[in-house]
């Protein structure tokens, strides 16, 4: 599986969620042989929510719809709880194939401590990580902005 920005991190622990309920469906985890999560997962807070919301464009029509989110967001906080479900999912899966983190230390939506700590506690629960970080580098840009080592790093892992 080749996840994109918490988007392919939403529909992972989907899959993950009906694999589990569905007893005809709780093999199919054990078929996952490589995950690769690029810019994700990436920590859900108003911050990030609110540029995601704007994220790349500059309309002005767009960045009030964000402004009227993160109100809500701050007043309301209605996702703590989702927040704690997805981070819990991502941390918790029973998974055990390699995993591959594609990210960099400028990307705005993904913060680095947030997906480093998924992937340590990953890493504590046996699976293999690989992390492989760039200084600058956009949101789900990696492979434009460095395609030799995207793709090296691509291939090495599905070796």
């Amino acid at each position: 599986l080749h996840m994109f920005s918490n988007g392919g991190g939403f529909l992972y622990e989907a899959l993950l969620d009906v694999c589990a309920a569905d007893k005809a469906l709780a093999y199919l985890p054990e078929q996952i042989t490589r995950v690769i999560f690029d810019s994700s997962p990436c920590e859900m807070n108003w911050s990030t929510g609110t540029l995601a919301l704007v994220y790349p464009s500059r309309s002005w029509v767009r960045r009030a719809v964000a402004g009227l989110v993160l109100l809500i967001m701050v007043f309301l906080n209605p996702f703590n709880d989702r927040r704690a479900r997805y981070t819990r999912a991502l941390t918790t899966a029973k998974v055990r194939c390699g995993e591959l983190y594609l990210y960099s230390d400028d990307d705005q939506l993904c913060p680095v401590p947030y997906l480093e700590s998924i992937a340590a506690a990953r890493k504590r629960l046996g699976v293999p990580v690989t992390l492989v970080r760039w200084k600058t580098s956009p949101h789900c840009a990696h492979l434009r902005a460095h395609p030799d080592e995207y793709t090296r790093a691509l291939f090495s892992f599905l070796d």
